[in-house]
């Protein structure tokens, strides 16, 4: 065997590198050449009839469609189906009727004639007509005694044109003597009998005893 030199030695190694660099590029290229002939095969590309797969159910369990070689289906997620949603119903709004005013009750009427309402103060009809008898009295001893020159039977001064003296009714009552008005503010003798008051103990002596026609009248 013949000696080589250093350099052919180098040259040797170099050839050795490049003739395992090119046999492992062909190994890669064959492999790529086997993968993709045994592709087009499966896929039907060429000319050669392949062999059929059985035709096998989706809902066959995934074991037995691995077994024979079928590719794994997903099945599609199912669709939910929209339910409709109801429609709020509007019903009319009710029709108010108006409320009928309340009818004003009708007011009683006030007889004017005061004899109709029959109403009484001390037994004397109100507005009625009676006959009297009416005599004059002062401020005097001679007519009032121990109550002379002072304060009437409701506590005021007596004044002319104003004050008599009747019994039967009440104080401050109103009567109608002969078409006057006076008022009862002294206490005076039972029955149809007024005593009317005057400043004068001469007056009350001239007026004297007479008839009057008087009127009870409503306070």
């Amino acid at each position: 065997m013949p000696i080589l030199t250093k350099r052919g030695r180098k040259k040797r190694i170099a050839g050795q590198i490049i003739s395992i660099a090119f046999a492992f590029v062909f190994a890669f290229l064959a492999a790529q050449t086997v993968d993709n002939a045994a592709y087009t095969y499966a896929s039907g590309d060429s000319g050669a009839s392949p062999e059929r797969t059985p035709a096998i159910s989706l809902t066959e369990p995934p074991a037995l469609r691995q077994e024979l070689g079928v590719p794994a289906t997903t099945a599609a997620p199912a669709t939910a189906t929209p339910v409709p949603t109801p429609r709020a119903s509007f019903s009319p709004k009710p029709t108010l009727k108006p409320t009928p005013k309340p009818t004003a009750a009708p007011k009683k009427s006030i007889p004017k004639n005061p004899v109709s309402s029959r109403k009484t103060i001390g037994g004397y009809v109100i507005g009625k007509e009676y006959s009297f008898v009416t005599t004059g009295y002062c401020h005097c001893k001679k007519c009032n005694g121990k109550y002379a020159f002072g304060p009437l039977a409701n506590g005021d001064m007596p004044e002319q044109g104003r004050t008599v003296a009747m019994g039967g009714v009440p104080l401050e009552t109103r009567v109608r003597i002969n078409g006057k008005t006076y008022v009862v503010e002294d206490r005076g003798v039972s029955g149809n009998h007024i005593d009317i008051f005057y400043e004068s103990h001469s007056d009350a002596l001239d007026h004297g005893k007479r008839k009057a026609t008087v009127v009870v009248l409503a306070n």
